[in-house]
């Protein structure tokens, strides 16, 4: 499978990107939350790998928004923000250095993401990283 494949890969770093939460709840057919956080979960435990880093486009309980305007989810835009060198200095030290990481990323799309889902929606939506590999990075910031 190719969580296992992953894991076997020569990489040192791997990160594994879901923007899959959406809204399957249907109250009339007692679906009240679909729980696809927690069913990915169980199926990264099953293939441990310390090199692995997990991004989710909300926290567990959460719908991931999409904008008709943007026409795309909320989360692809700002994540490809991100990428392109918004997210440079959302670190501990605040400090810019041309570079996106991993866990910079994660920190961008936790404030932008949830800011725009609580100001347009009321509701939150919270990018989550998963895993305990060290940072590493993703991309060169061509943003100033």
């Amino acid at each position: 499978d190719i969580l296992t494949a992953l894991a076997k890969c020569s990489a040192e770093h791997s990160l594994i990107v879901f923007d899959v939460q959406r809204s399957f709840s249907d109250p009339r057919l007692g679906i009240y939350h679909d729980g696809i956080n927690e069913r990915l979960l169980d199926e990264l435990k099953a293939v441990p790998d310390e090199g692995r880093l997990v991004l989710f486009s909300a926290s567990s309980g959460q719908w991931a928004r999409i904008s008709h305007v943007l026409n795309r989810s909320l989360f692809g835009y700002y994540f490809e923000q991100g990428l392109l060198g918004a997210a440079d200095g959302y670190n501990e030290s605040g400090n810019r250095n041309a570079r996106v990481s991993a866990r910079e990323l994660a920190s961008y799309l936790a404030a932008h993401v949830d800011r725009w889902a609580r100001l347009v929606d009321g509701m939150r939506q919270i990018p989550e990283l998963i895993g305990s590999s060290d940072d590493f990075e993703l991309s060169v910031a061509l943003a100033p």
